[in-house]
């Protein structure tokens, strides 16, 4: 027992120290549209309103960090900056950006700002880890420590750090994905009204962070489903209302905007010229590599670079079966009464993502096809993998993997370290 909890002693440390490198280190703007993140925070705070597609650009300042002129005004007017000049993320649910307005608000210069912004979604990946640990309690109650270290591994990827530790609503959505995979787990196994009713709450509070969350609504209809059958009608009514009540002012917000329920259809409208210049018609034929592309969310898109070499495309090949496809094969093991909720909670949410990706693809041109969009769905299925080892190889399999995983990781790193964008 003392060699895990050094282990996990280690894991937390690295991906603390990770973290907050990343807050102070990573180069501004980060590419994944943190300063269109930014600046939706910046329309709420200055204007107290949400930043409306195709209408609303970018306020100067976010400009002028990017071209390293501020705080002097930018060279370049948003109008001449073409996409980066517009509010693009305007369509994302508010949720996250509410709760960043008052840390935006307590600093006067926009540097520290951003700083102060990364540094809260630290915070959030250290509420995400927390929830984790309690989740790793119910899903493995006889070796909760070894489920938690192989879980943490899942935290040490440098896309979830990195996602995290540079603005967006990412991090609420990894801590929100973990607070709703518990309540789901609580409600299934221990037939609580009360953890439903829960799970309705956050079921709101997850799509109104992000709308990749809709990836856990099957597993709520699902416990709803159970819950029905045993007659307890007004708690899956107030699992349904809760979402229907919460959501109802932003969808209104839509309506008036942009006549529909999101604002998907206008983002995509903006973004389709940059992302499909070429107009392709995407077929099923397309799927199998979408789904390959996938396995790429171990590393943040920022450096997109290690995979053009095949090499490293061989070795996130192994990484990926390793971590993903092994664990998920021995939930045979598991025994019946576990494993039907740990199907339900822990890995329908990311089969649900892939598949919504797919619909996305082939429904509307879209491509989606983005690891870091199941990031929420990580922390369930993590314990859901630490579960099937558990029970097919036992607790010291369990740490061992988790043990060699975390070296792999702790390697990866260090290169990385050597390697733009970190070095900028």
């Amino acid at each position: 027992m003392s060699f895990l909890r050094a282990l996990v002693a280690v894991q937390l440390l690295a991906v603390l120290l990770a973290a907050v490198a990343t807050v102070a280190r990573f180069p501004v703007w980060a590419l994944v549209d943190e300063a269109a993140h930014y600046d939706y925070v910046q329309w709420i705070a200055e204007d107290g309103r949400l930043p409306v597609l195709d209408e609303d650009r970018v306020h100067g300042e976010v400009l002028a960090i990017d071209e390293g002129v501020y705080p002097a005004e930018p060279r370049a007017s948003a109008e001449e900056r073409g996409l980066f000049g517009r509010s693009y993320e305007g369509f994302q649910p508010p949720l996250g950006y509410l709760l960043a307005t008052p840390v935006f608000a307590v600093f006067g210069d926009h540097e520290t700002k951003l700083r102060a912004l990364r540094a809260l979604g630290v915070l959030l990946l250290g509420a995400a880890v927390a929830l984790t640990w309690r989740l790793a309690r119910r899903v493995v109650p006889d070796a909760p420590l070894a489920a938690f270290s192989f879980a943490l591994t899942f935290f040490l990827w440098p896309g979830v750090v990195v996602r995290a530790g540079t603005f967006s609503n990412a991090a609420l959505e990894l801590a929100v994905g973990a607070a709703l995979s518990l309540a789901l787990w609580r409600a299934l196994t221990e037939r609580s009204e009360r953890w439903l009713i829960a799970s309705g709450a956050l079921m709101g509070a997850a799509l109104l962070t992000k709308l990749t969350l809709l990836a856990f609504v099957p597993a709520l209809a699902v416990a709803a489903i159970a819950f029905l059958r045993a007659g307890r009608v007004r708690a899956v009514a107030g699992a349904a209302a809760l979402p229907a009540l919460m959501l109802a002012p932003w969808v209104a917000f839509n309506f008036s905007h942009y006549g529909a329920p999101t604002g998907s259809g206008a983002v995509q409208s903006l973004m389709d010229p940059v992302l499909n210049p070429d107009g392709k018609d995407f077929a099923v034929g397309d799927l199998p590599s979408k789904h390959v592309a996938l396995l790429n969310a171990v590393l943040p898109d920022e450096w997109w670079v290690e995979f053009l070499s095949t090499v490293k495309r061989r070795l996130r090949d192994v990484f990926a079966l390793a971590v993903l496809l092994v664990p998920a094969l021995a939930a045979v093991r598991v025994p019946a009464a576990e494993r039907r909720p740990a199907l339900v909670v822990l890995l329908l949410p990311l089969v649900a993502g892939v598949l919504l990706m797919s619909v996305s693809l082939l429904v509307e041109n879209y491509d989606a096809f983005y690891g870091r969009y199941l990031y929420g769905v990580l922390p369930g299925f993590a314990l859901f993998g630490a579960l099937g080892l558990r029970r097919a190889f036992g607790e010291r399999a369990l740490t061992a993997a988790s043990a060699a995983i975390t070296l792999v990781l702790l390697a990866l790193w260090a290169h990385l370290s050597t390697v733009t964008p970190a070095t900028v």
